[in-house]
């Protein structure tokens, strides 16, 4: 039996995953193409396993996989829907480091 580390229960990452919105029915949504293969040949989640989905529009999505067809289409119940707002937009640093001489 494999022992776990002490803190490998508490330590999880979540995956997030686009989806578009035209993918997005009432409570299911599709993961497609790359995202799918991504999700179920990378990451090796299985039915069951709970991710994040955005669709590009504002909407952070909690999803649990249903249904996996394959590599080609990923099936999944929308558990909480979020509304992300970006009244200011995104915060963006540049930095140029200086060339040596030489």
């Amino acid at each position: 039996m494999k022992k776990k580390r002490k803190n490998e229960q508490s330590r999880t990452i979540d995956r997030l995953f686009y989806v578009a919105p035209t993918d997005i029915h009432k409570d299911v949504l599709f993961l497609r193409s790359s995202e799918a293969y991504h999700a179920s040949k990378v990451l090796r989640l299985k039915e069951g396993d709970a991710c994040n989905a955005f669709d590009g529009e504002g909407n952070l999505f909690r999803i649990r996989i249903s249904h996996i067809v394959k590599t080609h289409d990923i099936q999944a119940e929308i558990i909480h829907t979020e509304k992300i707002s970006s009244s200011n937009g995104p915060f963006i640093s540049i930095a140029q480091a200086m060339p040596r001489k030489g």
